[in-house]
């Protein structure tokens, strides 16, 4: 995100032209500490990640094939998935989840996977940071591997993935 730069001949506060003393009173313009202050903050600003997808999947009972992020192609940096993946439902027989994270990097498609979840509690999950650089104008993708124990219960689980562009290329 990128600001145009500021409008330092504009005024900051114009008389209200329905006003008759409007007339009489000067262009106000903003002040040199103003301006500096302002400035700081638009680089501040411009310099912190920005979220740009949240997925929340629950009741999750099967494997999800690979599946883009809702981002659209995205720009050119650094970027962060923080995941979260957790068993929501014990079955009767143990089961197994994988998340693995698809992208793609000097042309080449890169895949990183999660530990393989096998616990059969609700206590068993996973929290974890992917760090990826996608080409410009690829997508990022994800998707599970599952294998249900195969009892009368099936194990169920969560998944939340949240993507941020942790800094853009200029």
């Amino acid at each position: 995100m990128s600001y145009a730069s500021q409008p330092v001949d504009d005024a900051i506060a114009t008389p209200d032209p329905r006003d008759e003393r409007s007339k009489r009173l000067p262009k106000f313009m903003i002040g040199d500490r103003w301006r500096r202050w302002l400035s700081g903050l638009t680089t501040t600003v411009n310099a912190k990640p920005e979220r740009h997808a949240h997925t929340s999947l629950t009741a999750q009972g099967a494997a999800i094939s690979t599946t883009a992020l809702p981002i659209g192609s995205v720009t050119p940096g650094v970027w962060g998935i923080y995941t979260h993946l957790r068993v929501t439902r014990a079955g009767t027989v143990s089961g197994e989840v994988r998340l693995t994270i698809t992208f793609t990097s000097g042309g080449v498609t890169q895949t990183q996977q999660g530990t393989l979840l096998d616990g059969n509690l609700t206590t068993t999950r996973e929290g974890l940071l992917f760090i990826v650089r996608p080409d410009n104008a690829t997508v990022i993708s994800y998707s599970t591997t599952f294998s249900d124990g195969g009892g009368a219960v099936s194990m169920q689980y969560a998944l939340d993935l949240v993507a941020v562009q942790l800094a853009a290329d200029q």
